[in-house]
């Protein structure tokens, strides 16, 4: 084989070589990013706090969870999908995949509680520690 010839043949290599590592680094990058319930729980987390942030005293709220319960479903998750923890101003919604926090920063306290059948989240506000009559 004469040189260039096999300056060719190396430059093919080098290519296919280099299209494959970057195929190789996006098929990760999507299996890392694109599931569809990382995706789900963060909407929900963030529409839960935004929806708290704007909470004033003595609202009360009803979120449907609808697809979040499917996709929870299908992944054969069945612990709680909502958590608001009132200490930490924190919204965790989990439905089989990672899970996903969001803060809130409303100085009230959340009342919730989840109907699984419905599949709704229900919220009320209060004012912490004063008479909420």
């Amino acid at each position: 084989m004469n040189k260039i010839a096999i300056t060719d043949v190396m430059e093919e290599v080098i290519y296919l070589t280099f299209v494959a590592i970057f195929i190789i680094f996006v098929l990760f990058y999507l299996s890392k990013v694109g599931t569809e319930a990382s995706l789900i729980e963060e909407i929900y987390a963030k529409q839960i706090g935004l929806a708290l942030d704007k909470a004033t005293d003595r609202m009360e709220l009803e979120i449907g969870l609808f697809n979040l319960y499917e996709i929870a479903q299908k992944q054969k998750y069945s612990g709680s999908v909502v958590v608001i923890d009132n200490e930490h101003n924190i919204v965790k919604v989990t439905a089989g995949g990672k899970g996903f926090e969001h803060e809130f920063f409303s100085d009230l306290d959340i009342i919730w509680s989840v109907d699984t059948q419905k599949k709704i989240l229900f919220l009320s506000t209060v004012k912490p520690g004063g008479n909420n009559v």
